[in-house]
């Protein structure tokens, strides 16, 4: 396949235009009173009323092109760092990894890191939290030097400031092994999620997001490695316990089924590859609607497993 679909590892989504307000605050210097915000226009307000409403209801290709116009023009009126300027810009790119458009959400992600780090410090957990996400982007995107360096930068960094079982912590740990087993670094990734596993467990529980999402990178990774049996094994366990706890439709259940269809298709299990993509791809048209990238990945996977019958 020409492309492949995300593990679907979780992203911290956008902070609100409150947050931001204060974040700008700080920036002001002590020694000098701080300068009234200029409030958004009247018109400005109205239309972010509109996207609001139209990403409530879940209609995220509706709302991003109103949205990039309500940015340009919140920038225009009040300038780039202006709080409500700031909030657009965040929700932006946190609507664009929801589309899956890593590549258009990179420079937005790369602009809240800076600005976070800037005004709060290397260390606060909303600093970390966003230069997680802008290394899972980065991953995405298959910037695999760039994503390994920031997230054992991230990892090291929480470990410090959060500690080392800390969720967040963990949830990095997992993604620096996800990326390292992308990049060709199977055992040492197999490795650490086995231990990220082990403490997840006892940590959260087996049935917690982060320890299902920790399986589902090894299972992943022994796929990868050509350990196919066992990532077979790993990924029927996991795939029930998803439909358990989270039910058939949910993304990271769709997700796991495509990367288990990978792996019979490896093991020319052809039929119940079919099978699984099938089932993933009725359900993403359902949860993720028909022109989410995930979706055209499902149904171009499923056309060429029909087509090699023929």
């Amino acid at each position: 396949m020409g492309s492949r679909m995300n593990r679907g590892l979780p992203f911290a989504g956008a902070i609100s235009c409150v947050a931001c307000a204060l974040l700008l605050a700080a920036m002001a210097p002590a020694a000098e009173p701080a300068e009234k915000v200029k409030e958004p226009s009247a018109d400005l307000v109205q239309q972010n009323t509109a996207v609001d409403a139209l990403m409530k209801a879940g209609k995220l290709a509706e709302a991003e092109a109103p949205l990039q116009a309500l940015l340009q023009a919140s920038t225009t009126a009040l300038g780039i760092f202006h709080p409500f300027t700031v909030d657009k810009k965040m929700k932006l790119g946190s609507l664009l990894l929801a589309e899956g458009k890593f590549a258009e959400a990179e420079p937005h992600f790369r602009f809240s890191s800076r600005l976070f780090e800037k005004i709060l410090g290397l260390d606060d957990p909303k600093t970390l939290s966003q230069r997680s996400v802008l290394g899972n982007i980065l991953h995405e995107e298959r910037k695999y030097a760039e994503a390994e360096k920031l997230t054992r930068e991230v990892v090291q960094d929480m470990e410090r400031v959060l500690g080392a079982e800390n969720g967040g912590t963990l949830l990095n740990r997992g993604n620096l092994a996800a990326i390292l087993s992308d990049e060709g670094h199977h055992a040492e990734a197999e490795t650490e999620l086995r231990a990220i596993i082990k403490i997840e467990t006892r940590v959260v529980g087996p049935d917690a997001q982060p320890t299902l999402t920790a399986r589902g990178n090894l299972a992943i990774t022994l796929r990868d490695s050509g350990k196919l049996a066992e990532a077979d094994a790993d990924f029927r366990a996991l795939l029930s316990d998803l439909e358990r706890t989270q039910g058939a439709n949910h993304p990271y259940t769709l997700t796991m089924r495509y990367h288990h269809a990978l792996c019979l298709k490896r093991e020319k299990k052809f039929a119940e590859a079919e099978k699984q993509v099938r089932q993933a791809y009725d359900g993403a048209v359902k949860t993720l609607g028909p022109d989410h990238p995930n979706t055209l990945l499902l149904k171009k996977f499923l056309a060429e497993l029909e087509d090699s019958k023929s």
